[in-house]
């Protein structure tokens, strides 16, 4: 029996691992394997083809979602609508956002990270962190959501994005 016990202490809910995601060039650290999908999204006045690679682990839910603009579309509109379309679907509440620097970014206004609580579609509560940010052409959205804060597993995803 105690080695029973001994054997579950061993099976972490969060197996980090690095992974590059070839396209966009950035690397982090996911706590399991991630899926990918690609679809068009209508944002900021223009289609995207933004791809979500994103897993599950320890009752959380982590992503990275990327798009690369066209020559010469301004970012600022799209993450400003990005932003808003994130909080809108979260039915967002209590809202803690602020600028958030990462190494190879850009540290001004369009580089926001946030922690807000919401509602998913079926109604259940909802805590939400999510980061936005710009690389060159390209527009990125991390984000961690669980039921109940995930302050440290958020930080270790987050903190962990290195760019190109």
């Amino acid at each position: 029996m105690l080695m029973a016990l001994a054997l579950a202490g061993c099976s972490p809910k969060f197996n980090w691992r690095e992974v590059r995601l070839e396209q966009s060039g950035v690397a982090l650290l996911f706590p399991c394997k991630p899926d990918t999908h690609v679809r068009q999204v209508e944002l900021g006045g223009q289609v995207l083809s933004m791809t979500l690679s994103g897993c599950s682990a320890g009752e959380a839910s982590f992503a990275l979602t990327y798009a690369r603009l066209g020559e010469g579309s301004p970012t600022g509109p799209v993450l400003q609508r990005w932003r808003e379309l994130t909080l809108g679907n979260l039915g967002a509440q209590g809202v803690n956002e602020m600028a958030y620097p990462l190494q190879g970014v850009r540290s001004d206004a369009q580089s926001v990270r946030l922690g807000a609580a919401g509602r998913r579609p079926d109604g259940t509560s909802l805590v939400a962190q999510a980061f936005w940010f710009t690389h060159d052409r390209w527009v990125y959205q991390a984000s961690v959501l669980a039921e109940r804060p995930r302050e440290a597993e958020a930080d270790t995803f987050m903190t962990s994005i290195r760019l190109p």
